[in-house]
């Protein structure tokens, strides 16, 4: 079929392998030539390809047409994964014609060994720029398993057949009833939270609070595991009550199992991550336990939860043991951005040192934005973050803003000179977008997260050979659909590139409709109000290079001579809250809002319209965001 193709070195693609695009014009008569011969020769061959019609006449006459790219077969440019396996040729591919670029392809390569068991035929392209493979789209094989077929979205520079599991890493949810749905990405395994221990009772009979009502007959995977957790304080010192006696981790294990026999999972996954050093060896024992019975009774796999520390040796887990019992460990590093990557490290090292089984180790991202304080560390949602980021304030010192006149606006938590310690900015120890500001005389840190910091976590679950990653689904939301792309090329691609947020994004940012701004001294800022009478608005944006807020205040710049009543006329125009949603489409990318929070505030009897913009979409750069070396 594509013998051609693999014979030669140089040669144009045939329509045995691009067959769904026309590659080209039929080559002109050159000037010259008799006319009849050719009028002869023509008829010849139409009356051949009338009564003798086949595929191999179409392949000559194809090869006789005008080129519009070019393929030559080359050296590997890079090992693949040890997942991997290359079952053809690789190829470079040269575009002639540039109006073939973007187009969708159907091709077909030559088979150089036969698919493995269990695996499945896939296109992938090599990226040169970043060393990295990624999936075009998966291929089927003919009956005798020596051509791969299928459609690819456009052509690549070079492109390969290789032999791969579907998936060559693995996701799974956790808290979630709704995650297996269309929208979202298939898991390996799903952990919904059935039941917490608990205690009953004056004489403290040890049973199983269930969370609430859980439909099994309508979950959407098959394969979801029954979560039971101990976590909350409460919770927490009933689990270390019952580790402290043999008998009470009997009627735990009971319990769970009678719970575990009433539905259909795949098996149970325990999330104690509050357990009391003397209490090690009593959760080992548990467990070990509790893995016993379940696999006597054929009732699946066992799941556990361990948070990452940075004195693996001493903590309160036994990770050489448990490691040995269960069948997948989620590790749950610590949500401070401070510590995050530190822990991680110490992780890998002590993974060496006691040969912890990789391929049962799981990671749980860090997918919601966190706000340490004294009190400890809280989710706290992107749009959140950045409207304390853009917060200022407006100081008058008369009871109207007259035209020409300087009005000092007040940064309430950052310096909008992007110095200090209170700037905005990209955290190379956290790799997020994080800033320190000061709430009720105490410091306080938020660490962002966005698709530039996910990059960075599924990188090292690459790097560290993690078996697979999990989602705590809960804190997925409308401004993380920009994960699901790259969930999806972490399970299908060799890694994932590193980028950080462009520099001129990540920093806050003033714009006025009118007047102009003196004497930024990063805290504060003067604006000089128009010298025409009328409403303006004043802003403070703040991006963490991916989603952009600001803060909007309209103030109604008036004459001298008359006051309160245009004043008065303005406020009274306006609601006292106003919450209007905006769908943007394709053609209105350019238009930076979403969502309009309107309020009015009181300052001096001056009434003050302070709006509150969330911006979606991150725009197009002057320059691209820039890899994570740079």
């Amino acid at each position: 079929m594509d013998s051609d193709f693999d014979s030669k070195d140089d040669f144009p693609i045939n329509k045995d392998i691009f067959d769904d695009y026309s590659l080209s014009a039929p080559p002109k008569s050159k000037k010259g030539l008799p006319v009849r011969p050719i009028l002869l020769i023509a008829l010849i061959a139409l009356a051949i390809y009338y009564f003798f019609p086949s595929s191999s006449s179409e392949e000559k006459n194809v090869q006789k047409e005008i080129q519009q790219y070019k393929v030559a077969k080359k050296n590997m440019p890079e090992k693949l994964p040890s997942e991997f396996m290359p079952v053809s040729n690789f190829y470079d591919i040269d575009i002639i014609d540039p109006d073939i670029i973007g187009k969708k392809i159907s091709i077909s390569l030559k088979l150089t060994e036969q698919i493995r068991e269990n695996d499945e035929p896939f296109f992938y392209y090599y990226d040169s720029l970043y060393g990295t493979w990624h999936r075009l789209s998966k291929a089927t094989t003919n009956l005798d398993g020596t051509i791969a077929s299928g459609q690819i979205a456009k052509l690549p520079n070079n492109i390969m057949v290789v032999s791969a599991p579907d998936r060559i890493r693995q996701l799974s949810y956790m808290s979630c009833l709704e995650c297996d749905s269309i929208e979202n990405i298939a898991s390996n395994s799903d952990s919904i939270l059935f039941a917490s221990p608990d205690l009953t009772g004056i004489d403290g009979k040890i049973t199983l609070r269930k969370t609430g009502t859980v439909d099994v007959n309508n979950l959407p995977s098959s394969n979801f595991f029954y979560g039971v957790e101990a976590n909350a304080k409460r919770t927490s010192e009933i689990i270390n009550y019952i580790l402290a006696d043999s008998n009470r981790i009997d009627e735990h294990i009971q319990n769970i199992v009678a719970e575990l026999k009433q539905i259909n999972a795949s098996g149970i996954h325990i999330n104690y991550q509050n357990i009391k050093l003397e209490n090690k060896k009593s959760f080992t024992n548990f467990i070990n336990k509790l893995n016993d019975v379940i696999s006597t009774q054929s009732l699946g796999q066992l799941i556990i939860s361990l948070p990452v520390s940075d004195d693996i040796l001493n903590d309160s887990y036994e990770w050489q043991k448990l490691f040995k019992i269960v069948a997948k460990v989620w590790v749950h590093p610590s949500e401070d951005g401070s510590k995050f990557y530190k822990e991680l490290d110490h992780l890998s090292q002590i993974s060496e040192r006691l040969e912890l089984d990789s391929s049962k180790m799981h990671l749980v991202i860090n997918s919601i934005s966190r706000e340490r304080s004294i009190d400890g560390i809280d989710a706290i949602s992107r749009v959140d973050a950045l409207k304390i980021a853009s917060d200022f304030s407006v100081k008058l010192n008369e009871k109207a803003v007259t035209t020409d006149s300087p009005i000092t606006l007040d940064a309430l938590n950052l310096n909008t000179l992007n110095t200090g310690n209170n700037k905005l900015g990209w955290d190379d120890v956290s790799k997020s977008t994080s800033f320190r500001y000061v709430s009720n005389d105490t410091e306080r840190t938020i660490w962002i997260q966005n698709s530039f910091s996910l990059r960075f976590q599924i990188y090292y679950a690459e790097k560290n050979n993690f078996a697979g990653i999990v989602l705590n689904s809960n804190e997925l939301d409308k401004h993380t659909e920009k994960y699901w792309e790259l969930f999806e090329k972490y399970l299908t691609s060799a890694e994932i590139e590193l980028l950080k947020p462009f520099d001129d994004y990540v920093r806050l940012n003033w714009t006025a409709s009118g007047g102009v701004f003196e004497n930024n001294s990063g805290k504060s800022i003067t604006w000089r109000s128009p010298k025409e009478p009328g409403a303006y608005s004043i802003q403070l944006s703040a991006s963490d290079g991916e989603v952009f807020l600001s803060t909007e205040l309209i103030i109604n710049v008036i004459a001298a001579k008359n006051t309160a009543s245009l004043i008065t006329q303005l406020t009274k125009s306006l609601p006292n809250v106003i919450i209007k949603p905006f769908n943007i489409t394709q053609d209105e990318l350019n238009k930076p809002v979403i969502e309009e929070v309107v309020k009015v505030e009181k300052k001096q009897d001056v009434k003050v319209v302070k709006n509150i913009s969330a911006i979606q979409y991150r725009p197009i750069p002057i320059g691209p965001p820039g890899p994570a070396g740079n």
